[in-house]
């Protein structure tokens, strides 16, 4: 048996190496759990950005709207001062051609809002993720606490253990019938 010295504790067991290996394991794994969380975090940006220019897109298609009603209203206003186009066929072309851009608009205005739902719909599955993620770490974190004490109360219990012995190996005709068990 070699006693080992790490971070101020005795170790009395060769497991030095096992505890290199579950100190580089954990540390591979929070590195892990970090990049997993700076990639849903990039994802939740870009699906943000995608928001915001769906958005733009839709005031275009309002802008656009508006601008083919006021020059309806143009339109209307010059042959009524002019007189020389009948205001009748004119109003009937434009109301056709108001109706089919509204048409296609209310269409693509579907599209756009399908698409947006499905968008909050993914970020919210990105932010239900992340949750869970940090829920599995404050496990991890509170069940190595957990281990840490279950560790130190066997290290005393081994120690007393021992003391326990020595001192029936020092004084053997106190026996008192009692066996104790050195693995626990």
């Amino acid at each position: 048996m070699k006693r080992l010295k790490e971070n101020g504790i005795t170790i009395e067991n060769p497991s030095y190496t096992m505890e290199i290996a579950e100190r580089l394991r954990e540390a591979s794994t929070e590195e892990l759990v970090e990049e997993e969380e700076d990639e849903l975090q990039c994802q939740y940006f870009l699906l943000l950005e995608k928001v915001k220019r769906i958005e733009q897109d839709q005031l275009k298609i309002r802008q656009e709207q508006l601008r083919d009603k006021a020059y309806y209203i143009v339109q209307i206003a010059m042959s009524k001062a002019t007189e020389s186009v009948n205001l009748h066929a004119i109003k009937e072309y434009y109301e056709e051609k108001l109706e089919n851009q509204n048409e296609t608009i209310s269409v693509q205005s579907k599209a756009f809002e399908d698409k947006f739902q499905q968008l909050l719909e993914e970020i919210d599955l990105l932010k239900s993720d992340v949750q869970m993620k940090e829920r599995i770490e404050h496990r991890k974190r509170n069940s190595e606490r957990v281990l840490s004490s279950k560790l130190k109360r066997k290290v005393s219990i081994k120690i007393s253990s021992k003391k326990l012995e020595v001192s029936q190996k020092s004084f053997p005709s106190t026996d008192s019938g009692l066996s104790i068990d050195s693995e626990t």
